[in-house]
């Protein structure tokens, strides 16, 4: 069955008593050359990815929204054995949950996954026009139609790479604060993040260091990065360095989004 009709399907089989309506498809935006490391703990290996709203006239998704992935192609397991070999699987044991309203999501692969491919290590490549779908749910008074499902991974996800995934600096920005939250170790309470706030400082300039954005760009975000370091030392963001950073990813995301939202005709 085709990977859209096979999600429509979904929706329909499940709509069946009261419930919310589906919030938003969202565009995952692609990776680029590089694929995005996984962290792994307890059993499971993940990392947050920037995605975008595709459907302005739908709520945004609650938090740990359940979203499936549009076309199995377009996300990609990497996996690097202990010999090096590297290989390349659709992701299909992953799974996609929403982190902050539709500018983030974070995604899970079973870490038996990855250990059964032979894998020392694991990243997620996120090919363009990567498309998420919300999961279905019993009872959705207005879920996702085929039509809509189409429209949002077709024409309007290709505007979306015009003004989202090739957003110029804007774009670079948040791509390079996505890849500092990335870069921290997520199991750190937000008590020890305020005594380590300096050693995770050095460590996300370290990153921004490596990005290649015009200087200007990196400079605005190394002055970022520090006051970040400032709030958090006292206390302003309890759950460290990645929360307020995640803010201003979202706040470039959130400008990204409305660029597509005119360029639609929504007039948000």
């Amino acid at each position: 069955m085709h990977r859209l009709s096979f999600l429509f399907a979904i929706a329909i089989s499940l709509s069946a008593g009261a419930a919310q309506a589906a919030p938003q498809i969202l565009g995952l935006v692609a990776t680029g050359p590089e694929p995005t490391v996984l962290h792994c703990s307890d059993g499971v290996c993940s990392a947050r990815f920037t995605s975008f709203c595709l459907q302005a006239d739908r709520d945004a998704p609650l938090l740990g929204t359940e979203y499936l992935i549009a076309d199995e192609r377009s996300l990609q397991l990497v996996v690097r054995g202990m010999d090096g070999r590297v290989t390349s699987v659709p992701a299909e044991g992953a799974t996609i949950q929403s982190v902050n309203n539709y500018t983030a999501v974070q995604i899970n692969v079973p870490e038996a996954q990855i250990r059964a491919l032979g894998g020392a290590t694991a990243a997620l490549s996120v090919a363009p026009l990567a498309t998420l779908v919300p999961k279905a749910i019993p009872g959705d008074p207005r879920p996702q139609s085929e039509e809509d499902i189409a429209l949002a991974s077709g024409d309007h996800r290709k505007i979306g790479e015009d003004h989202v995934d090739r957003g110029g600096a804007t774009a670079d920005a948040a791509s390079t604060l996505m890849t500092m939250i990335n870069s921290l170790d997520p199991d750190v309470a937000g008590q020890q993040r305020r005594r380590d706030v300096a050693a995770e400082t050095d460590v996300i300039k370290g990153v921004l260091a490596e990005r290649g954005v015009p200087v200007d760009d990196k400079e605005l975000l190394r002055e970022r990065v520090d006051l970040c370091a400032g709030l958090v030392a006292n206390a302003w963001y309890r759950d460290g360095m990645p929360t307020c950073l995640q803010t201003y990813h979202d706040n470039y995301v959130s400008t990204l989004t409305g660029r597509y939202w005119d360029a639609v005709g929504t007039g948000y």
